[in-house]
């Protein structure tokens, strides 16, 4: 008990007086608006991503994160407009982060089913708040190796309990197939920049984002994303596949994750179902031994009218020194809902898994 306290009160103290990092969501697929805000594929209509992610559930209010966004877009517009809204929780004291983002997104190269070559960049800026609740914290003086917690400590608390500031990014998407003989295979790029004010150093605005007032700034986080369909020109003929590569970078963290979707879809009842397997590494990321954690993912999409609603449930299995019988893994669980306002607006029964035309 009293070590995971100890692991506790690292981490919140490590995230209060050190340079943070942001939440990283294990379904790449069904977070994508998250890290990339240009990465959508709806026409017309209205977009709803939510994302619940729990981690480390043995340990008592270790780690709670929930994402919700919502995308709209003009067929007749190449401007699409959007909002993101994110919670992240951590430890017994509630130091919570609030991030409220509007975003705005164009098309350069509009999305067409049969000239899947594509180009879409897109802005977000909004406000993080961080807060934390100083009287659910224990310190160092109320620990004692025989007694065990005291009550209560010497330690003043600060008049404050929160601090706001602006934030802003930057996300480009590309796709395209590649073609070779009677062969086409689809892929989709995207790299996006979150945090501007730290990657270019504007000398006129650098948010302090200490709860203590160590004037530390959040760094820049780097996210990169490549994916691609593997499938037969009879594309309902086959199990599909879709191997997926993110890299992430934000301060001394540096992150990749790899795997592959399998999946099968009905076009007759307009359905998919599909498992996945990734790999998660950290530091050095083609080591075997710094496997971070293993992700088992199984989701399920359905078109009903105009509607695709797609959901699905992953579970990552912990690898590091913690282990997987200490932490309890972690879940989570996403829901997107694209609202297609013209007829057609989905041409196949997965979002996920892009079909290529085959001329």
């Amino acid at each position: 008990m009293n070590q995971r306290l100890l692991l506790l009160l690292f981490f919140i103290f490590d995230s209060i007086v050190a340079y943070s990092q942001d939440p990283s969501f294990s379904q790449i697929e069904n977070s994508h608006y998250y890290s990339h805000p240009s990465d959508l594929l709806l026409r017309q209509g209205y977009e709803l991503e939510l994302v619940h992610r729990s981690q480390w559930n043995n340990i008592s209010e270790a780690y709670t994160t929930n994402f919700l966004s919502f995308f709209y877009q003009n067929e007749k517009m190449k401007s699409g407009y959007g909002i993101k809204l994110l919670q992240d929780i951590e430890g017994v004291g509630k130091l919570k982060t609030e991030d409220v983002k509007f975003v705005y997104r164009y098309s350069l190269i509009p999305y067409s089913y049969y000239k899947p070559r594509s180009l879409f960049f897109a802005l977000e800026g909004g406000f993080i708040r961080k807060s934390i609740d100083w009287t659910q914290l224990t310190f160092s003086d109320q620990i004692d190796p025989v007694f065990g917690i005291y009550t209560s400590t010497g330690f003043h608390f600060p008049d404050y309990n929160s601090i706001s500031f602006f934030d802003a990014g930057f996300s480009v998407t590309y796709r395209d197939k590649l073609k070779m003989s009677s062969f086409r295979l689809p892929y989709s790029a995207s790299l996006s920049l979150r945090h501007l004010h730290r990657a270019f150093n504007f000398w006129f605005y650098k948010p302090d984002e200490s709860l203590l007032r160590m004037e530390t700034m959040i760094p820049t986080a780097l996210t990169i994303t490549v994916s691609t369909t593997i499938h037969s020109i009879d594309f309902y003929g086959l199990p599909l596949l879709k191997p997926i590569l993110r890299y992430e970078s934000q301060g001394n963290l540096k992150k990749i994750t790899y795997g592959s979707l399998i999946g099968k879809a009905n076009e007759l009842k307009q359905s998919t179902i599909y498992t996945g397997l990734f790999i998660s590494n950290q530091y050095n990321p083609f080591s075997p031994f710094n496997t971070n954690s293993f992700i088992l993912l199984v989701g399920f999409e359905k078109i009903y009218n105009k509607h695709l609603l797609s959901f699905a449930y992953s579970y990552d299995i912990n690898t590091t020194g913690l282990g997987n019988g200490t932490t309890a893994g972690t879940h989570e669980i996403t829901l997107n809902i694209s609202f297609s306002t013209i007829e057609k607006g989905f041409n196949q029964p997965s979002n996920t898994f892009q079909k290529c035309p085959e001329n």
